[in-house]
């Protein structure tokens, strides 16, 4: 007997029939998306609701019943740079069958809360938080008080606050530092042109 979930999802790519997701309920997880007859593909960025079958393994069964939330040209017309940045992180560092689900709610309220990000200051805060989120960050004593100060800090200040310039020294090491150890760093757009700015 089918048990069903209603789940909600963040649209991380969509390659052939394989669309991945970040689900507060499921996890990073993997679909098979079959666009029919009066369905909009679902592109990169999209929140979207969907319902899971429980009685079964989530990792590579068809995607039911999606209702499309907000529309990644909404969240990309907010700030695409970041949108692909973001995109970038959760991509590479939050492997398949893995919970995040405090991460989706941080991206789910920062695509719904702020209009822009006028700052490569801003999205570098965006960014080194959700990295320090995910628990991701080089074993350097003088990152350890930044990191905490990331991961404690309120969505507000993290936008709206001033960033001194030892910090943004420190997040371009860290950011650079990430770059350097991932084993897919040549597939990076978004995290080298942040570095430069």
């Amino acid at each position: 007997m089918k048990e069903e979930q209603l789940c909600t999802g963040l649209v991380l790519y969509y390659q052939g029939k394989t669309l991945s997701l970040l689900s507060p309920e499921e996890g990073r997880v993997e679909k098979i998306w079959y666009t029919g007859r009066g369905q909009s593909p679902l592109h990169r960025g999209s929140f979207v609701s969907y319902y899971a079958d429980c009685s079964v393994s989530s990792q590579k069964t068809p995607l039911e019943r999606v209702e499309l939330e907000k529309s990644a040209t909404l969240v990309g017309m907010q700030d695409i740079y970041l949108l692909h940045a973001v995109l970038e992180v959760c991509c590479h560092f939050i492997p398949v069958g893995s919970e995040a689900k405090t991460v989706f709610y941080f991206l789910q309220e920062l695509f719904e809360t702020f209009d822009s990000f006028p700052s490569f200051a801003e999205k570098k805060n965006v960014i080194c938080k959700l990295l320090a989120m995910l628990g991701i960050y080089p074993d350097d004593a003088q990152l350890y008080g930044l990191v905490h100060e990331l991961v404690s800090m309120p969505i507000d200040n993290l936008i709206q606050g001033t960033i001194h310039l030892k910090s943004e020294k420190l997040m371009n090491q860290w950011l650079a530092w990430c770059q350097q150890v991932h084993p897919k760093r040549t597939f990076f757009k978004a995290l080298p042109y942040l570095i430069e700015k």
